[in-house]
Parts: structure tokens; sequence; C-alpha cells
């Protein structure tokens, strides 16, 4: 993020990271619990509480750090959102709060003590379903590539009410996401009806499902290997850039790169 800072603007992000840290410590939270349960590094969740945002990838993953971590304190987060849109409005689009974020429900101190009374089997089984769910992924992809006739599938008839009771048929779009050797944040948006701020952990496989379209927005495109429709996306990459795409269909996607 690159932002010449006034010393006002300097001051009230360090307010509002002086808020959450003292929050954090009166509820008596370490740094590597509030890492745990939110997903975000320790060494971001310290530079929010001294107002340094300077590491950090663009606006549209700060926010969501911003939310999610005054979420886990019990804190309105909506007043420090209000205030960090004041100071990077040029860079931050002035968008309506979806009511589902993120690929996990809002944290809250509950997880912290479950994630303590309950690691020793967690981890166990969450391998268990991780390899169990990566057998069912990869069975169903190659079956599904197996059949003809597969597109025909994947169609979906919806009523058309201009047109006497005819239809219209409109292919299910498939988005796949692979993870690679590291962490990091995504945005996605389908249909325009439902965004996400989705944290990947690494080498795992995402699938979602649209009607009309995917937007995908990602600090850096070699973060997952992305297929659409089964197909491989070969993203272009802009140093100091997001790395943003729109697939939809018939049409083929259209990437674009959005400073940061």
């Amino acid at each position: 993020m690159k932002k010449n800072l006034t010393e006002s603007e300097h001051k009230i992000l360090i307010q509002i990271g002086q808020r959450l840290k003292d929050k954090r410590e009166e509820m008596g939270l370490s740094y590597k619990k509030v890492s745990d349960v939110t997903r975000i590094s320790s060494q971001y969740i310290k530079n929010i509480e001294s107002g340094n945002y300077k590491t950090f990838p663009s606006p549209v993953f700060v926010k969501g750090f911003l939310r999610n971590y005054a979420q886990l304190l019990d804190l309105d987060y909506q007043p420090f959102l209000n205030e960090y849109n004041k100071i990077f409005s040029e860079q931050t689009p002035n968008e309506e709060e979806n009511a589902v974020r993120g690929a996990t429900a809002k944290p809250s101190i509950n997880k912290i003590q479950e994630h303590t009374l309950f690691r020793s089997w967690v981890f166990p089984v969450g391998l268990i379903v991780v390899i169990v769910l990566s057998v069912i992924i990869e069975l169903s992809t190659k079956s599904a590539d197996d059949k003809s006739g597969a597109v025909q599938n994947n169609e979906q008839q919806i009523q058309s009410p201009n047109q006497g009771g005819a239809t219209q048929t409109v292919a299910a779009l498939d988005l796949k996401l692979v993870s690679k050797d590291e962490n990091g944040w995504i945005r996605l948006s389908i249909d325009g009806k439902r965004e996400f701020d989705i944290y990947l952990d690494k080498r795992r496989a995402y699938r979602w499902s649209a009607s009309d379209y995917f937007e995908l927005t990602m600090a850096k495109p070699g973060l997952a290997d992305v297929f659409f429709n089964d197909v491989l996306q070969t993203p272009t990459e802009t140093p100091g850039q997001l790395y943003t795409v729109k697939f939809s269909n018939p049409a083929a996607p259209v990437p674009s790169a959005q400073q940061q």
C-alpha cells in the first residue's frame, strides 16, 4: 500500500491500533492465539496495533483484517472501517459491507478456548478429513472428464417470464483453485450477489459454482493455480499490483491488474 499520510491521519491509525491492543490485553490474548483464530499473521496484527499499514498487500485485505480482529475482541468494527475509508478513500472503493464474509464464521473467544482444549485430536481428525475430501474431489473431476455430454449435464433450465413459459439454457460455471506452497488471502465475488474474503491454506483445493460470472482478486497470481471450467488459466503477473480477473460465459476471462 502506498500513501503519504499526514500527521493527523497517522495519529488516527495509531489510535485504532491502541484501542484494539488495549482490548486484546484486557482479554489476556496473546498474538499467537489471535493469529490462530483469525488466520491473520502475528506480524500483521502487530502492524495494525502500531498503525503501520505499509506492509499490507492492499486496502481490500486490510479491511477484512480490521473487521475480523475487531469481531474477535467483541468490538464494533464499523467505526474503525469508517475512519480507515476516510484516510484511504482514493484506494478503497465505497462498497456496501456484505453480511456474508470469509470462509469462516465470526471469530470469538469461545473458538480460542475450543482450539486450546481440543488441539490434541483436532489435527489428526482434520488431516483425515482433508485426505478423504482430496480423494473425492480428484475422483469427481476424473469422472466428469470421462463423461460425454458433460457440458449438457452442467446446464440448468431457467424459466423466462417474458417468453410465455419458454425456457433459456444457461451453462453453470465452475471455478477451482489449488493453492501452492504458501498461505494467502483472496477476494471472490460470485454473480455479484455473494462476496467473500477467503484465506487459502497451502496445498489445498477449493471449488465454487456460479450462474453468470466470477470475479477473483489475489494479492499475487502465483498464490494458486486457477481452473475455469476445468481449464488452467495463465495469469499475467505485474510486480507491485493486485491480480484481478473476471470469468464469465461464453466470453473468455478478461484479466486486469489493480494498483495497490
